[in-house]
């Protein structure tokens, strides 16, 4: 998750919001508190006396940090091709504890993909093995 916010910080420093100074400890607070509202998500960072909405740099962010990392591309290639076998993907760990994480990492999984099942488990940012049970 650290290497992943990293990116995110990157992603949101070509943006410019204010001149104002900022945190990875804020942007994992943001990702913390993402909400999803009408089919849009808010990943509310704070900026000086305002909030603004880090959405765009947080796709941005993923999006650089799956294309930078192989590894992580190729467990996604992995994981939809589990899923057009018709078997099932369990996601756990802390990035899916944030909403906006977890729709976007699933989205990339299962498109183009109408068999197969994937869910993100129960508390996803505390890494168990409960998911063991489904298999």
């Amino acid at each position: 998750m650290q290497n992943l916010a990293s990116q995110i910080f990157v992603s949101l420093n070509k943006t410019d919001i204010g001149g104002e100074t900022k945190s990875l400890n804020s942007i994992f607070e943001a990702l913390k508190a993402c909400k999803r509202e009408n089919e849009e998500f808010l990943v509310p960072y704070r900026v000086g006396g305002r909030t603004e909405n880090i959405a765009e740099s947080v796709v941005d962010g993923l999006s650089n940090w799956i294309t930078d990392n192989p590894s992580i591309a190729d467990i996604l290639t992995k994981s939809s091709q589990i899923l057009v076998s018709g078997g099932a993907i369990y996601c756990t760990g802390g990035g899916f504890a944030s909403g906006i994480i977890a729709h976007k990492i699933i989205e990339n999984i299962t498109n183009g993909i109408s068999s197969g099942n994937c869910e993100v488990l129960e508390n996803p940012h505390i890494i168990n093995v409960s998911g063991m049970k489904y298999l």
